[in-house]
């Protein structure tokens, strides 16, 4: 089969479409067929990260350094390992393949259907495998963090970096739950901000985070604002929230993510479709820090 393998920790010049064995299902886990996947700032990380620091670290929290690159996936059960009985050989699924070594970017993966780390879900037939691909970890990450906040009904919430695969999501979270959402984002990326959700779309290449005026909460959604910069607009008892806080991967989030979007409640929002073949272009996209909401990966 055709996959992106990662031949060292480096630049996206370590990565390379090659053929390798098609993997096969053991007990408990599913082959799956990709019908799309996605390039993600977390895959660009663990692509660079020296494998000096990346394999102590695995070595406690039980995962290694991905052979073949990429989390988020969504495709049809091929195949079922032994003792599987709760999914079905033709199912439409959605997941990721975090702490696996062989990662989605490829035209079959093997995940366990009980992961400590990754997920899985059924992806429902009026959600499409671009649309289940792109959904996993921003959607994910945006709910765990803003549910930190507390009820949002009558809030306002300010999301800084709103146009990436999890700012696009918390804006939509954030309004779905009634709050009174501004946007910091570039003027490119104004109008699909504003698309989302955002009552306050504001441009952070002429604008002040000032100019926001003051909130309840503040979501950095880049991981890059300072105390310093937020604490100004941060009401009394107000919430600062960022990226750079913990998260974790949940199955029954997701399925409830996935329902929302079934419901047509939230999108995930694709900017880019491209080629297996792309995948290492894509990396750069993503490192020169001008990626916007999600990069799809189509398998046919």
């Amino acid at each position: 089969m055709k996959a992106i393998i990662v031949k060292k920790a480096g630049g996206p010049e370590v990565l390379a479409l090659a053929d390798v064995d098609k993997p096969k299902p053991g007990k408990g886990e599913l082959l799956i067929r990709v019908k799309a996947a996605t390039v993600t700032v977390g895959d660009a990380k663990l692509r660079s990260m020296s494998r000096a620091i990346l394999v102590p670290v695995g070595l406690i929290f039980g995962f290694k350094p991905m052979k073949i690159a990429g989390v988020e996936f969504a495709g049809i059960v091929e195949e079922l390992g032994e003792g599987v009985s709760n999914y079905a050989k033709g199912e439409r699924v959605l997941g990721t393949t975090t702490g696996l070594e062989r990662g989605a970017n490829a035209e079959f993966v093997v995940v366990p259907v009980q992961s400590r780390m990754g997920v899985l879900a059924k992806l429902p037939e009026g959600l499409s495998f671009e649309e289940g691909a792109a959904l996993p970890v921003g959607a994910m990450t945006a709910w765990q963090i803003l549910q930190k906040a507390g009820p949002l009904q009558g809030k306002r919430v300010l999301v800084y970096g709103a146009s990436g695969s999890v700012g696009s999501c918390a804006v939509q979270l954030a309004a779905l739950q009634g709050a009174s959402v501004s946007a910091f984002c570039s003027a490119a990326n104004v109008a699909m901000v504003r698309g989302l959700g955002a009552a306050a779309v504001l441009d952070y290449q002429s604008q002040a985070l000032a100019d926001a005026g003051e909130q309840d909460v503040v979501f950095d959604a880049v991981g890059k604002l300072s105390r310093s910069a937020y604490a100004p607009i941060l009401a009394k008892g107000g919430v600062y929230l960022s990226v750079r806080g913990p998260t974790s991967e949940r199955a029954d989030e997701l399925r409830y993510l996935v329902g929302l979007a079934a419901e047509g409640r939230i999108k995930p929002f694709i900017d880019r479709r491209i080629r297996l073949e792309d995948v290492p272009e894509a990396h750069r996209l993503v490192d020169s820090g001008r990626k916007r909401g999600n990069i799809v990966v189509l398998m046919d």
